[in-house]
């Protein structure tokens, strides 16, 4: 990081440095992109984390006060993850894999949940038939 003195107020103050692709330093001046709007704080950080695993700088706004009251949401247009203009493409990438993965995911597991279902659901059908067999042969056999 580089330092910056302020020589009106004394104050001494870091500019924010990020290293590339190849390690050259770069400064954080470039233009932020929204790739992705949530409604939930936690989504948004967790989509955060996912870029930053992947070494894509990324920053979340307003989730702060759409945390402390939600019905801000609309008003603020939701919670913006933001990411570097340069690295805006991959990043978008990587975001609707990772959703289009968790809805894939969540349609096998409705598909799993539907089959044991329905399963239960004949289940008993067979249990109340056999009952219902079961009780009109006592009748049968109680009128002989």
């Amino acid at each position: 990081m580089t330092s910056n003195h302020s020589a009106a107020h004394g104050l001494r103050y870091a500019t924010p440095v990020r290293l590339g692709p190849v390690g050259q330093r770069k400064s954080m001046n470039e233009e932020l992109v929204t790739i992705a709007v949530y409604v939930a704080p936690y989504e948004a950080e967790m989509a955060k984390g996912e870029l930053e695993a992947y070494g894509i700088p990324s920053f979340v706004l307003d989730q702060f006060a759409i945390g402390a009251n939600p019905l801000y949401s609309n008003a603020l247009g939701g919670i913006k993850l933001q990411v570097p203009a340069t690295y805006a493409e991959e990043a978008h990438k990587i975001i609707t894999a990772q959703a289009t993965s968790e809805v894939s995911q969540n349609e096998e597991e409705s598909k799993a949940n539907y089959k044991q279902t329905v399963a239960k659901s004949f289940a008993w059908l067979y249990l109340a038939m056999a009952a219902a067999g079961t009780a009109f042969a006592v009748y049968l056999f109680s009128k002989l």
